[in-house]
């Protein structure tokens, strides 16, 4: 077992590779900025405190191989037990923790969530294999549909949102957003929206990459495809440019949206459950 507190926030990140390395979720999606605690088994499971960007509070997340056995679930526990228990004997309190689905029954009482969200992280990497690899998907869809840039400022990403994601993670005006895309309709009857009817935010990563937020399309346009020529459209954009991944997070209910992700080339490579912790 081995834990960082001192140190770089790029000493703390090197270290976490070493507890599960090469993975794609370390690799892509985990910004070492705002690590602020590690805690590993080496080549079995790795848990960090960082701070959380859409909930502002300092988070715990534990991570195993994601093979959804019960041993890996029981290594991110074990390591998330040590991290949760240094950061209670230092006083530094916790608002959330995400686990390995099924993670969260291992736990003591005391740590686990009143509820939960079960979430799904998919990824299409530029590099890779295999006999479809998501370039090739991607280019199927992409420019079957107009999109368009949107001004971060634009009223009716706001009004879209409220219509089709209220939950979304992004809000309009958020300074990571590095792109507001989406596809408009003229002459329609959709005036709740300004004629948007659908939107996606391109947030760029540490590693390069490239997360996709706010995916949303106008409930009286929804099974038209707009969603799927949308994102295929930004993600060959973001591999064209020679970024390393497309990266996503998707609730694990939602099938129509694992069916597209699934049909781009896009890979689930992590399943995952969130909680927020009762204060005190």
């Amino acid at each position: 077992m081995t834990d960082s507190r001192g140190g770089t926030t790029s000493g703390r990140y090197e270290l976490m590779l070493r507890g599960l390395e090469g993975d794609p979720y370390l690799t892509y999606d985990c910004e070492r900025s705002s690590l602020e605690d590690v805690e590993i088994e080496v080549g079995h499971a790795v848990a960090w405190i960082s701070w959380h960007p859409h909930r502002q509070a300092r988070w715990l997340t534990a991570l195993s191989h994601p093979d959804d056995s019960e041993t890996s679930a029981r290594a991110a526990i074990e390591v998330a037990l040590r991290l949760a228990q240094r950061c209670e004997v230092e006083g530094r309190s916790i608002a959330g923790i995400t686990l390995p689905r099924g993670g969260f029954a291992m736990l003591p009482r005391r740590l686990r969530p009143t509820a939960t969200d079960d979430w799904d992280w998919w990824c299409a990497s530029a590099a890779a294999g295999g006999l479809a690899p998501p370039r090739l998907l991607l280019s199927t869809w992409a420019g079957t549909v107009p999109v368009r840039d949107l001004h971060p400022d634009d009223p009716r990403l706001a009004a879209l949102l409220a219509l089709a994601s209220p939950n979304a993670p992004i809000r309009p005006g958020d300074p990571r957003v590095s792109r507001w895309a989406g596809i408009e309709e003229s002459g329609g009857d959709l005036a709740d929206a300004g004629g948007l009817v659908a939107m996606v935010a391109l947030v760029p990563m540490e590693s390069g990459a490239v997360h996709l937020n706010d995916v949303a399309t106008h409930p009286l346009r929804r099974g038209r495809g707009l969603a799927r020529a949308l994102c295929a459209t930004v993600a060959s954009d973001v591999l064209a440019q020679g970024r390393p991944a497309v990266t996503l997070g998707m609730y694990a209910h939602n099938d129509a949206a694992r069916a597209l992700y699934t049909s781009l080339g896009f890979t689930c490579g992590r399943r995952n459950t969130s909680g927020s912790l009762p204060p005190g």
